[in-house]
């Protein structure tokens, strides 16, 4: 019986973190273009780089000073910090979505047009509220 120590637990952390991040790119990649491979996971790919670029912005809030802190989500000092949590679920969708892509499920299809449309549709909102904001 192994006994749970500070240790343990910081590696199983650090572990679960690198998986995580490494997970995010392709799990099949290709350097043939015109390979039929690629075309396949070709939305994996788009997904992806979503998950990452939403991450990024995610991260970005958090640890910046705060003139730099507002530019992800353009909404103020205020909000800069707590959207940054709505940004979170929206690169876990976009991540459940490359996993999708590249497992290529058939049987999801409706919680995946769910996850797609949601994702949709938040981001048309921020776009919509930055535009009403630039606006004045």
């Amino acid at each position: 019986t192994n006994k749970m120590t500070i240790t343990n637990c910081a590696s199983r952390v650090i572990r679960g973190t690198i998986g995580s991040l490494w997970s995010i790119g392709p799990s099949k990649p290709c350097s043939d273009p015109d390979s039929p491979q690629l075309i396949s996971n070709n939305n994996a790919s788009i997904w992806g780089l979503c998950t990452a670029g939403l991450l990024w912005f995610t991260i970005l809030p958090i640890v910046s000073p705060y003139p730099l802190a507002t530019v992800p989500t353009i909404l103020g000092k205020r909000l800069s910090r707590p959207a940054s949590a709505f940004t979170f679920l929206s690169a876990v969708c976009a991540f459940c979505l490359k996993e999708s892509a590249e497992s290529g499920a058939e049987d999801d299809k409706y919680q995946i047009s769910r996850l797609r449309k949601g994702l949709m549709i938040g981001s048309a909102l921020h776009l919509l509220l930055l535009m009403l904001k630039l606006i004045g």
